[in-house]
């Protein structure tokens, strides 16, 4: 429901003998909605006598009382509308409007929704909560009920229980669909608000060792891997890009300067521009060369299945680490700074926004040798 959050009374044309008609303005959050007085409020300029005095305070105890049943009129108007729209408005139909506009230019966002959508239905179902629930059924209970349900119950597709990390995006992702019903006056308020997210924890990080990823690379069954997953995962631990970049990076991104071989591209996720050298065990990870708007990697999506690949091929090679796709990101991270590469730098090398987000993920990792650090400037000269 809208509030107001500020009153203005403008003194408008001038009356006889210095008296003023007053007309009211009020903001409506944002909103500046002028109305029109059922009849003219007179105030004077100067209140130099006791009746001027008493006629100024009786226009204001009057200009109040109009106020505040303005208020009044337009919040009983406001509330009878949400009520309306929200009786009218079923929450998956909602939900599938705001995943719509949302995962429009992000692959990854949405597939966060479609996940969420998958649990909320989940979640009905187990419930015995039809799937036409209306917006303006979803109330406190059912979102606390649904954050205790993805802490507890929620499974993925393998089983296991959802990463907390995972938990508090899909629960901050409901929130936003709360809200923008809210926004749109399709309820009055967000049953989510006051209600904490899980908390995100601090999951431990999984990375490889670099003789880990060249055991992966040089496994000698490595043709029974499916190439592409091969090439990918191989990629991303040599630079660093996320799984999303990966599956979209076209041959136009990979170009020539100078005759060093550099990526250039904005990454899906940030829309933040990346540009660096490829390592040559990046390039060696390359399959051949295709027209430039053609993709690198064809048909190359990471999935739970993927994951699952992944984590099969490191195990034939003798590596017990639970690997993801995005191990591969971490890997190429904690290198980095294990070898003296700044944060800020490291920043830019994986496309996050600020430096903040890299410190908050890898600080535990920055390299305690100050020494080493102090050799790569100077060297041994």
């Amino acid at each position: 429901m809208a509030t107001i959050t500020q009153t203005k009374i403008n003194s408008t044309s001038k009356k006889n003998k210095g008296q003023y008609v007053v007309r009211f303005r009020i903001y409506f959050d944002k909103d500046n909605i002028q109305f029109k007085t059922a009849s003219d409020v007179m105030f004077w300029r100067r209140a130099d006598t006791q009746e001027k005095k008493k006629q100024n305070a009786k226009s204001t105890e009057i200009i109040k009382q109009r106020e505040n049943a303005l208020k009044d009129k337009y919040n009983t108007a406001i509330f009878n509308s949400v009520l309306i729209n929200g009786e009218n408005t079923q929450f998956f139909q909602h939900f599938d409007s705001v995943m719509k506009t949302r995962g429009a230019t992000n692959t990854n966002t949405m597939n966060g929704y479609s996940s969420l959508k998958k649990m909320l239905q989940k979640f009905c179902s187990i419930n015995n909560i039809p799937l036409n629930i209306k917006l303006n059924q979803i109330n406190k209970k059912f979102v606390i009920d649904f954050k205790t349900w993805i802490i507890t119950e929620a499974k993925t597709t393998s089983g296991q229980s959802f990463k907390s990390s995972t938990q508090n995006q899909r629960f901050n992702q409901f929130a936003v669909v709360l809200n923008d019903a809210v926004d749109n006056e399709l309820i009055a308020s967000a049953p989510s608000k006051g209600v904490k997210a899980p908390d995100r924890g601090k999951e431990e990080m999984v990375y490889l060792t670099i003789d880990e990823i060249y055991q992966m690379r040089d496994w000698e069954k490595r043709d029974t891997v499916k190439p592409m997953l091969y090439r990918g995962f191989l990629f991303a631990c040599f630079t660093g890009l996320r799984g999303g970049d990966i599956s979209t990076l076209k041959w136009k991104h990979i170009v020539e300067e100078n005759s060093i071989t550099m990526i250039n591209l904005i990454t899906e996720k940030k829309k933040i521009q990346i540009r660096f050298k490829l390592p040559q065990q990046a390039i060696d990870a390359l399959p051949e060369r295709k027209d430039k708007d053609d993709n690198v990697f064809t048909n190359f999506r990471y999935t739970a299945h993927t994951n699952q690949q992944l984590k099969m091929w490191a195990l034939q090679c003798g590596i017990q680490k639970k690997i993801t796709s995005h191990t591969a990101r971490h890997s190429f991270a904690v290198h980095q700074l294990k070898n003296g590469t700044t944060m800020y730098h490291l920043s830019k090398l994986l496309g996050h926004s600020s430096s903040v987000t890299t410190e908050r993920h890898y600080a535990d990792y920055a390299t305690e040798d100050l020494d080493i650090i102090i050799d790569n400037v100077y060297g041994n000269k």
